[in-house]
């Protein structure tokens, strides 16, 4: 059994370590909540809004619509294929569709090749497109 006055004197010791720390604990989470409590985080989120007078602004274009987007569209696809149409054979495979990231063209690859040659052109992606209620 340990004398209670040696227990006392251990308990003094710890407490007088623990108290001296304090400060230093203290100081350090003050600067944690400054630079992580919630108002930090708002200020990472939602970043200050900038107003820019009506007077130096920019017009924006009109949003397309009608033929116009569908050409756009068009367009967009077409520099899809020939982007991944690194052969410049007019045709893509499968494996090249998926390496330009084309998942839509991979994942109905097999229904686009009706031939079964194993590559697509442009013409096959489009048709497949517009028999699935694609308007372009």
């Amino acid at each position: 059994m340990v004398h209670p006055a040696l227990r006392a004197r251990v308990f003094a010791i710890a407490l007088t370590g623990v108290l001296s720390c304090a400060p230093r604990l203290a100081s350090a989470d003050a600067a944690a909540n400054a630079a992580y409590g919630p108002g930090a985080e708002r200020q990472r989120t939602q970043p200050e809004r900038i107003e820019i007078p009506r007077d130096i602004r920019q017009p924006t274009e009109p949003p397309l619509s009608g033929q116009d987007l569908l050409q756009h569209l068009r367009d967009r696809y077409r520099q899809r294929f020939d982007a991944a149409d690194v052969q410049g054979a007019g045709r893509i495979t499968k494996e090249q569709a998926r390496r330009a990231g084309w998942g839509y063209v991979v994942r109905n690859f097999d229904a686009m090749d009706g031939t079964g040659s194993g590559t697509v052109g442009f013409s096959d992606i489009m048709n497949f497109m517009r028999r699935n209620g694609a308007g372009l």
